[in-house]
């Protein structure tokens, strides 16, 4: 899309030290900041809908549930890097889940290793989350 000319990137982060970072390896522009806050400021395309085709994110796990609810509202899709254990528990489904269309979940077979706190004995996986499809959720094994 970049080689087109015809893609706009924005990155959010949190972290101020990795806005030089964001715009080196192509954001247009970087704003510092949550999706929660990013995504009660986010423009609406022409029709009132999500501005942005699509996400690719990395939620803090502990609050999933709060980052993937407004991830939804400004995107068309997401797609999320997110522990298994953040699709259980009553909690989860009634604060997120139940009101997002999962449409593709890739469980990754290789536990990808992190700096920091983060353990390789957390299992993993990439799911997929789109505004209106009707589809069903396919599962894959990466």
């Amino acid at each position: 899309m970049r080689t087109r000319g015809d893609a706009w990137i924005e990155a959010v982060d949190v972290n101020p030290a990795h806005k030089m970072s964001l715009h080196d390896a192509g954001a247009d522009r970087v704003t510092i900041g949550d999706w929660p806050t990013f995504a009660s400021r986010a423009p609406l395309d022409s029709g009132g809908g999500p501005a942005f085709d699509l996400c690719f994110a990395n939620p803090p796990f502990s609050l999933v549930a709060t980052h993937l609810l407004p991830m939804a509202t400004v995107a068309k899709r997401a797609v999320v890097l997110l522990p298994l254990t953040a699709l259980e528990g009553a909690e989860r489904y009634a604060s997120a889940w139940r009101h997002l269309r999962l449409t593709r979940l890739a469980v990754l077979v290789k536990r990808p290793r992190f700096g920091g706190k983060h353990s390789p004995a957390t299992a993993y996986c990439v799911a997929e989350i789109e505004r209106g499809a009707q589809r069903m959720t396919r599962v894959e094994w990466w």
